[in-house]
This record gives structure tokens, C-alpha cells and sequence, in this order.
């Protein structure tokens, strides 16, 4: 199997139609990319996974650290400064960006520093079960102690999508996506309008991941994220990972292939605090880590393995020795 460029393609035989070349390869057994589209590949189904796998991580394995490194370096250059009210920080900004990556062949890495997929995993499992007490989540991290009074977080995601608004979005969502798998309606929200934005100081927790809608395309689940705000330096790569988890989660449930995971970032920034570490890292090829392969069903029925298999499978995925840490600015204020 040889991987071929549509550029190279189109060079080498300017009377043909490129595609037309380009499916003809295919059906000899390569593989075809664009590198104009980096996340678009053709595959061909009588490649096996491995092949595929191969080929995509020679040219694809780069596409989500490759944009996330155009991302914050278009910020850093282009973005607008402004000082935030809230947290009375200084942020770099730009408003409307989106990221996307291919979940088929593993969970995004950014690459350029150390990340715990196991924390993004705790979280979901936590999410999952609808609660917004965070007893069972501290056994594996303490990211949302600071959002918690006497031990509960007010509106917390698992809390809004399961148990608010009178229904469970996420079963309804499962239920959807098995029997009517076209509809345009599979959305799950996080956000409340009688009790978030709009300068309502009634809680501590706004949702950054507003909601999020789930498309299937030739029997692939694909999965696009709201985000109202993204702190791209700290936040972008967990929100990254945990999303990918829950795209291989319902893939899983509902017996659907892997699809694409896109982040649509309203309001893209970094603060002024991280601004010297993002204009230093380093450009390390990302690598993926392998998909985790349990449903949600799975997933609630043991939690704590459910992480402790992604620690696992994180553990032989490559990472840089990067001594770099970031914290998440402040708690919001009230």
C-alpha cells in the first residue's frame, strides 16, 4: 500500500480528472489524501484497519495538533486584547474557530505538552452519572473542587443532561440515534436560559460547552461542540479529549462507526498569563491514543475501571518530556 498527494496526482497527470485517478488508486489498494483538507482522506474498505490506520497517522496523525498550533499562533499574532470583567485578567481574543479531528483511529493528543486523558475520562464517567455531588470524581482529580459548595457542584453538566429539564437528554439522544439515525434534532444542552448569562450571578458554574449536536453520515457518528468560550491553553485540549471519549463512548452504545469531532469556539482566547509559554512550544508530532472502546452502558456500570484503562492506554501513547504546566485562570467570581 503506498500513500499518494491529490497534488502529486494532478502533477503528474495533468490530462486526467484527479479524482478519477485518485479512485482508481484506491481500488488498487492505496490511499489518497488532500493536504489542502487534511482531516479528508478516501478510504477504501477492502484496506484493512491497520492499513488505514498506518496511513492516516503518517499524514492525518498531525491534523488536530497541526490546527491547534495554527490556532494559538493566530491568536497570539491577530487576536485583540481586552481586560475580562469577570476575572479581571487579560485575554487575547479571537470569536468564531473551529477545530475538528477524526476520532476513528484514537483520541487526539495536542503533542506539544503533557496531558492526562485519564482526568478527561474521570470527568466524563462523573458527567455520565448525573450527579452533581463530586465525592466519587475526587478519587481521581480535584479540577472541580473550586466549583463546589458542601461537596455539590450547582449545574453540573452530568446534572443538566440527565436529570434537568425534565427528561434524560442523553438516553433520548441514544434512543435517536438507534432508531431514526437521520434526524437533524440529536442535540444535548447544557445551558439553562432561566439561570445562565445574561449577567445572572445565581451560581458559580456557566457551561463553556453549551450544547452539542450528533450527525450520522454513512453509518458514522459524528459529534459538533458549542463552545461559548474555549480558554485555548489550558482548556482546548482536555474539552478535546473529553468529547472524543464520549464520540467512542456512544459509537460504542449505539453500534456506530467512528465519525469526525468538531469544537466551534465562539470566543477563542488565551490569557495573558499563559501568553509566554504558547508562544515557546515546542512543535512535537502529536500522536493519538488508542480509543477506549467502552460503551456508556459499560462505562456506568464501572466507572473507576473505565479510568483506569484509559490510564493504560495513555501510558503507551507517546507524549512529549515537557515540563510545562498550566493552570486554569481563576474560579469565577460571584
Amino acid at each position: 500500500m503506498a500513500v499518494y498527494s491529490i497534488h502529486d496526482i494532478i502533477r503528474e497527470n495533468p490530462k486526467c480528472t484527479p479524482w478519477k485517478r485518485a479512485f482508481a488508486l484506491v481500488a488498487r489498494g492505496h490511499f489518497v489524501i488532500d493536504p489542502d483538507f487534511p482531516d479528508f482522506y478516501i478510504e477504501d474498505k477492502a484496506i484493512d484497519d491497520a492499513a488505514n490506520r498506518r496511513a492516516y497517522q503518517t499524514h492525518g496523525d498531525r491534523v488536530f495538533s497541526h490546527r491547534y498550533m495554527n490556532l494559538v499562533s493566530e491568536i497570539v499574532h491577530n487576536g485583540m486584547d481586552q481586560i475580562n470583567a469577570r476575572t479581571e485578567s487579560v485575554v487575547r481574543t479571537l470569536i468564531h474557530r473551529n477545530i475538528n479531528a477524526e476520532i476513528k483511529f484514537g483520541i487526539p493528543l495536542p503533542g506539544m505538552r503533557r496531558v492526562n486523558p485519564a482526568i478527561a475520562a474521570a470527568e466524563l464517567a462523573w458527567v455520565l452519572m448525573g450527579t452533581e455531588d463530586i465525592s466519587w470524581l475526587q478519587k481521581h482529580t480535584k479540577i472541580w473542587d473550586k466549583f463546589a459548595v458542601d461537596g455539590k457542584v450547582d449545574g453540573a453538566y452530568g446534572q443538566r443532561w440527565r436529570n434537568e429539564f425534565g427528561r434524560d437528554q442523553l438516553a433520548g439522544a441514544i434512543d435517536v440515534l438507534r432508531r431514526e439515525p437521520s434526524s437533524r434534532q440529536i442535540m444535548v444542552s447544557a445551558w439553562h436560559p432561566g439561570k445562565d448569562g445574561l449577567n445572572a450571578h445565581s451560581k458559580a458554574l456557566v457551561p463553556c460547552p453549551v450544547d452539542f449536536t450528533m450527525q450520522v453520515l454513512n453509518d458514522r457518528l459524528n459529534i459538533a461542540v458549542h463552545m461559548r468560550s474555549s480558554d485555548v491553553a489550558v482548556g482546548l485540549p482536555y474539552d478535546t479529549m473529553f468529547y472524543a471519549l464520549l464520540l467512542d463512548a456512544l459509537a460504542c452504545e449505539t453500534k456506530l462507526k467512528h465519525g469526525k469531532l468538531t469544537m466551534n469556539l465562539d470566543h477563542a482566547h488565551i490569557y495573558e498569563t499563559h501568553m509566554n509559554d504558547m508562544k515557546t512550544l515546542p512543535h512535537i508530532t502529536a500522536s493519538t491514543m488508542e480509543l477506549p472502546g467502552y460503551s456508556i452502558s459499560k462505562i456506568m456500570q464501572n466507572p473507576d475501571a473505565y479510568v483506569r484503562r484509559v490510564k493504560t492506554l495513555a501510558a503507551r501513547a507517546y507524549q512529549p518530556d515537557s515540563s510545562l504546566k498550566l493552570s486554569a485562570v481563576a474560579a469565577p467570581k460571584l
